[in-house]
């Protein structure tokens, strides 16, 4: 789904659990998956870029350059399979910010020197990458850079892949070191795939890029639209890490009927989310605010309809004036999903907890662990929680979650299984 990108945002940690079990030995005790805020300055980071000044004691990102004034410059974030590395994509300055996790605290420490981010221009000390706008006018006739919108990781951690949109549009492809979490782009046309760049692989039906996933298998990777009606690419990843599209109608859905693609069964603007267990693919639909599901086929990838959505919105109401569908996010086990909301009024977000059962269902917590939000009477607060744009990566632990919010992420706990 489009947004504008703010010039502060706000990553949210958060510990998930690592097993699914609802029930709990005493009333009060929080279920396996529910959430709480770290405390103190290591449960947020903020970008430089935004238009409003960050949170109050949040620590504070190394970017490219504040290019441009924003509101919802962050992006959305991957952590590696290990969780020792978090990457975050800051659209305000085009660049891909790199932080290191301690996954004994769950906090976050951006990387030092070239390694701490990637961007176009190589400002500030950063990497830097072809493929991404650097800041600079382009000459007349010649087409503009694409912008940095998602970015994802392979399951074996070897590669991380950013999408990216403009006059062009393109998914670039990185190689990862294991025991350092650098990245450096594959050389030559295997370091992008898009539509109208010479330099990278051509690909079709891919226009206005927004986020993107790689399945549990590593064998694909879906680029989602911020377009109407929606639209999704759907690539192959190669054994060296690059992407190629599948050819005809399987390298495609969409909600138009011209385009040779697949039916998009939801032809509207979308967030994607893949449960980590790969068989069920889920897409935030951004008008009617609700969850669509559909069951993959691990062998090609393909996707069918499950028989009906899920979540609420505003057709049906949310607590704490959660209004706006988001995304949705898993823990390892694909036990618990988080269906992260913004309200209508711009005052903040939230995220409404669920089960998430092996036919692809969702059901939502008992109170009072069913949400968390920024401004809560009925939810569990988390007064740092920013969810306009809309992102929350689990670590491979489980014991923590980051969502991503227009200024800053946020840290937050996962309640672990009931004890004896």
């Amino acid at each position: 789904m489009q947004r504008l990108c703010a010039t502060s945002m706000v990553v949210a940690v958060i510990i998930a659990s690592t097993a699914g079990a609802a029930a709990t030995a005493r009333a009060d005790a929080p279920p396996a998956g529910a959430l709480s805020q770290l405390p103190g300055q290591a449960a947020c980071l903020a970008t430089t870029n935004s238009d409003a000044p960050p949170d109050a004691g949040c620590t504070l990102l190394r970017t490219s350059a504040t290019s441009r004034s924003c509101s919802n410059c962050l992006g959305n974030a991957v952590i590696s399979p290990e969780g020792l590395d978090l990457y975050l994509v800051d659209q305000g300055s085009n660049t891909l910010v790199h932080m290191r996790r301690d996954p004994a605290t769950g906090q976050l420490a951006q990387a030092l020197g070239t390694g701490g981010c990637i961007s176009g221009s190589g400002r500030n000390g950063c990497a830097r990458a072809r493929g991404i706008a650097n800041g600079k006018r382009r000459k007349k006739g010649q087409p503009g850079l694409p912008a940095l919108r998602g970015v994802a990781i392979s399951p074996d951690g070897r590669n991380v892949y950013v999408s990216a949109s403009g006059r062009t549009d393109a998914v670039l492809a990185f190689s990862r070191d294991a025991s350092t979490g650098a990245l450096q782009q594959l050389s030559g046309r295997s370091g992008c795939i898009g539509v109208g760049i010479s330099a990278c692989a051509t690909a079709r039906a891919m226009q206005f890029n927004n986020r993107l996933l790689v399945s549990p298998d590593g064998a694909n990777v879906y680029v989602e639209m911020s377009r109407s009606p929606g639209q999704l690419a759907v690539l192959r990843r190669a054994d060296d890490g690059s992407l190629h599209q599948l050819g005809g109608k399987a390298g495609c859905l969409s909600g138009s009927k011209k385009s040779g693609c697949t039916k998009l069964g939801n032809p509207t603007e979308d967030t994607l989310a893949l449960s980590p267990d790969g068989s069920s693919l889920y897409l935030v639909e951004g008008v009617d605010d609700l969850v669509v599901g559909y069951a993959r086929d691990p062998s090609t990838g393909s996707l069918t309809k499950l028989p009906a959505p899920f979540g609420c919105g505003r057709s049906t109401p949310c607590p704490d004036g959660l209004a706006v569908a988001e995304s949705i996010a898993f823990t390892p086990d694909s036990q618990t999903a988080y269906y992260i909301l913004a309200t209508g009024n711009g005052s903040g977000g939230g995220v409404i907890l669920y089960h998430h059962g092996a036919d692809g269902s969702l059901t939502p917590f008992a109170a009072p662990f069913a949400c968390v939000a920024a401004v809560a009477t009925t939810c569990q607060p988390a007064p740092n929680l920013r969810v306009n744009e809309p992102s929350m990566v689990i670590s491979p632990d489980g014991r923590n979650a980051y969502p991503v919010g227009q200024e800053t992420i946020t840290a937050f706990a996962i309640a672990g299984p009931p004890g004896p």
